[in-house]
């Protein structure tokens, strides 16, 4: 289905091609065929997608500062090469068994961090007790029993790609971590 097209610019705009469910901005449906200048922190919905602008140069999108994170039905197999070109975070939502870790596998492998590694994390796994220092890593002397520093599987995965499988498992306070690693892709032990 097409809702809408996206023109980079600058300015970047979005402009609403005829469809039925009507594409928003900022919850403002927008006139069809006219270009609306969107900005970094805007929602878009398009049906039943939801898009968020991101702001932030990345080494791979070739001088445009602007990355999308949205949620929708399966991937196609001509957006994996269009994902694994981009450097943005990607969510991989669906039911136990539908192939998750299978499609960020894929992702990976047609990306320019393949030959980094591929760091699968099961964050339902993992005690709640342990989960931080697993993914965090600690220093030398952090806790009783930490003799020497121990990077964590976040800061193993650097240069490659990192799944975090059941990530709605951590305990909300170490999702509020993850979400600063995340938006800073910087992780500190």
């Amino acid at each position: 289905r097409r809702h809408a097209a996206l023109h980079l610019g600058p300015p970047m705009t979005i402009e609403d091609i005829g469809s039925s469910n009507g594409t928003r901005v900022a919850g403002i449906k927008l006139a069809p065929h006219v270009p609306t200048a969107i900005l970094s922190g805007d929602v878009i919905e398009l049906g039943r997608v939801t898009l968020l602008v991101q702001g932030g140069p990345s080494p791979s999108s070739r001088g445009v500062p602007v990355r999308l994170a949205g949620r929708a039905a399966p991937a196609s197999p001509e957006l994996v090469p269009r994902i694994a070109a981009s450097d943005i975070h990607v969510l991989i939502l669906g039911e136990t068994g539908v192939g998750k870790e299978v499609m960020a596998r894929t992702i990976h492998a047609a990306s320019t961090r393949a030959a980094g590694p591929f760091v699968a994390i099961n964050c339902g796994a993992v005690p709640e007790s342990l989960i931080e220092s697993e993914l965090f890593g600690y220093e030398a002397g952090a806790f009783t029993g930490a003799a020497k520093a121990k990077p964590g599987l976040l800061e193993t995965g650097a240069g490659g790609t990192i799944f975090l499988d059941e990530v709605g498992e951590l305990p909300a306070l170490a999702q509020v971590k993850l979400l600063r690693v995340l938006e800073d892709r910087r992780v500190q032990r």
